[in-house]
């Protein structure tokens, strides 16, 4: 998601569209998969995932079937109701994830899809915060969170029977 949200700010885009079609030879048919994902750049996230299989199409009607599905997913990602997330920390430069993207850092100002987000604010020698914050069609949810100093803790993995080794 990281990485298709930069690629469409280096290109000034509104929408990235990524698609994957895999061709499948059966016994006499031929099977295709094919997905469309469409990331809305202003958002950060994609706003549609589609899929959907023929079993027996040509090879034109699996591109005609795959113009189809990329309409009906770019229309999809559009007709999503959007809010807007404003999240301010203090102290400021705290770098801001939504639903586990890095989208930028506090002062944190941007249009968000409407609904649940997981928001974690991560500042160096501060402790990390989690945040469940739910934005509305059309509103600002705006969050204010004032940092603790100190680290995370660090997660201990236990073992717990002694790894077998054989030479």
């Amino acid at each position: 998601e990281l990485c298709l949200e930069r690629l469409g700010r280096l290109l000034d885009a509104q929408m990235v569209v990524r698609y994957r079609v895999r061709r499948a030879d059966g016994k006499g048919s031929v099977a295709w998969r094919l997905a469309v994902d469409v990331l809305d750049v202003e958002v950060g996230a994609f706003g549609a995932k589609l899929s959907e299989d023929c079993a027996s199409c040509t090879d034109k009607q699996a591109a005609e079937k795959l113009g189809a599905l990329t309409k009906r997913a770019i229309i999809e990602c559009v007709a999503k109701p959007r809010g807007t997330l404003d999240v301010r920390s203090e102290p400021t430069g705290a770098a801001v994830f939504v639903d586990g993207t890095e989208l930028g850092i506090t002062p944190y100002k941007r249009t968000s899809f409407a609904g649940p987000h997981k928001v974690v604010l991560r500042h160096v020698g501060f402790r990390s915060e989690q945040i469940d914050a739910a934005v509305e069609d059309g509103q600002k949810q705006r969050i204010e969170r004032k940092l603790t100093a100190g680290t995370d803790p660090e997660k201990v993995i236990v073992i717990e029977k002694p790894p077998v080794y054989k030479k």
